[in-house]
């Protein structure tokens, strides 16, 4: 059975609001088309530029950040609380085949590592994070070592950094909790630019990124709840986006362009890939779970935009079969190796504009009814976009209909309420749960808060109105022939009783 878009995005959603709590850019695609010139950037430090020379930095639990004890640990200020952390800053890292640039471990005191570059000969890593809390790698350059950063059982971020050339991955993720990888640019690396595997817990956003002529550009085994989302992916020799043995992974809003493969879902389930452009990837897509994730999120909002499609939009609906109409959307499914994007997009998907509508609420007039009562039941709608929405709600208990209205020209930020009634006549005596599904609009990105349930309703048996029975004295002539007759017998038996009695 194919999975719900709806539920998926509920999985995700906390994911990708952690990430947006930390960067203010709006949900937009920044760029259309990846060229080749983009591993350039201006984030790149140089080396000696405005940069001290010091050696590797090893830090073991948090006494390590002493500087007092340990001079050379690089630790420029902070005393490592959540609002005043560590800093190791202005450091240039030779790197030694035997040493990693920077070493942490075994500390969960807050940390900022920023504004160092580190680079080697191959043999070691730039950044090593093992079993550590609260560290932030941010505006970083990373070059011509083993892994450029590696993030061992830790929470970690790294942003705005430039990792390049290094001899297996850019960034190597393995296992941890809440882990970001935001707005860096990774190329040239011999592996993967950003790697991860047994992750159960990473709940892992990967955001923002270029990355750029790597083996692969982003490679996923056996994880789960990641948001991988409005990265600039192009020119890897292998996949652009390979998931492998995962599931609830979320991939929207990337530019996947001429690589091996655009995205590659290998035993992998329950995921969901939408507004994504695919642009000349030899393989675009594959699938070996056919029918068991999702490559669109229904009408009208859409799947992909895929290079290669060669179908045509002359129709609208859910079935495409409302003629001559077109709406964006092509009147035919985008088809790749086992698997298939239902409505794909006929143009390159720019989010401009935000489309989002929301169910707010859903106010019954009481969670206990009699199964022959009706119950008023009051649903509120929100357009949370920039954009004025026609779409339709529907509500109802469990999986069943209870009623269906067409919200016209709501305004952004306006919000408006419904009255249903729900007559419980026939329905089935237990608890049930109420859900109100507001339909997707063309472009919506956020299809989570389109579906709101609540409950329980308790439904209960109706109380009886008839009064209680009565035996009333019967009027048949048997019944009275009958007590005559008792009555008659009970006296000559006295009777007959005195008369033995008086011959005695």
């Amino acid at each position: 059975m194919q999975v719900s878009a709806s539920t998926l995005y509920k999985d995700l959603k906390a994911s990708r609001s952690r990430w947006a709590e930390k960067t203010s850019r709006p949900l937009t695609l920044i760029m259309i088309i990846i060229l080749a010139s983009t591993t350039a950037t201006t984030i790149h430090l140089g080396r000696g530029s405005s940069l001290t020379s010091h050696g590797p930095i090893s830090i073991v639990g948090n006494a390590g950040f002493n500087n007092i004890t340990y001079p050379n640990n690089g630790v420029t200020g902070g005393n490592g609380s959540a609002t005043n952390p560590y800093i190791i800053k202005g450091w240039d890292i030779a790197a030694p085949t035997t040493e990693d640039g920077i070493h942490v471990e075994q500390t969960n005191a807050s940390l900022i590592i920023r504004h160092v570059n580190i680079y080697g000969q191959g043999g070691s890593n730039g950044i090593f994070l093992y079993h550590v809390t609260n560290v932030l790698v941010n505006d970083t350059t990373i070059s011509s070592l083993n892994d450029g950063i590696t993030v061992l059982l830790s929470n970690a971020t790294v942003e705005n950094s430039l990792i390049s050339s290094n001899g297996q991955h850019g960034i190597s993720i393995l296992d941890g909790e809440n882990v970001s990888v935001l707005n860096n640019t990774i190329t040239l690396d011999t592996g993967d630019g950003i790697h991860s595997e047994s992750c159960a817990r990473c709940n892992l956003n990967m955001s923002g990124n270029t990355v750029t002529f790597n083996l692969s550009g982003i490679v996923l085994q056996s994880l789960n709840n990641t948001v991988i989302s409005e990265n600039r992916i192009s020119s890897n020799s292998h996949d652009g986006i390979g998931v492998y043995r995962s599931t609830y992974i979320l991939i929207d809003l990337n530019n996947i362009t001429n690589n091996g493969v655009g995205v590659d879902l290998g035993g992998s389930t329950n995921n969901l890939v939408h507004h994504n452009n695919f642009l000349n990837n030899p393989v675009q897509a594959l699938d070996n779970e056919t029918g068991q994730n999702m490559w669109d999120v229904g009408y009208a909002s859409g799947g992909n935009y895929w290079s290669n499609y060669k179908g045509v939009d002359y129709c609208s609906g859910p079935a495409q079969n409302v003629c001559s109409r077109p709406d964006g959307i092509g009147d035919t499914a985008y088809t790749f190796a086992n698997d298939q994007d239902r409505y794909p997009l006929m143009q390159l998907f720019v989010q401009s504009v935000i489309h989002d509508v929301a169910v707010s609420s859903i106010t019954p007039s009481t969670r206990s009814v009699n199964q022959t009562e009706t119950l008023s039941i009051t649903v509120t709608v929100r357009n949370e976009g920039a954009a004025t929405e026609n779409f339709t709600l529907t509500l109802y208990y469990d999986s069943t209909l209870i009623g269906s209205q067409t919200i016209l020209a709501l305004t952004p930020t306006a919000s408006q309420t419904v009255l249903f009634y729900w007559n419980t006549t026939g329905v089935e005596v237990k608890f049930h749960f109420l859900k109100a599904v507001a339909s997707t609009v063309w472009g919506e990105i956020d299809i989570g808060d389109n579906t709101l349930v609540i409950g329980p309703i308790d439904v209960k048996m109706a109380p009886s109105t008839s009064s209680p029975t009565t035996i009333q004295p019967s009027t048949s002539p048997y019944f009275v022939g009958g007590v005559v007759a008792l009555f008659i017998a009970t006296i000559l038996a006295v009777m007959i009783r005195r008369t033995k009695h008086r011959t005695r």
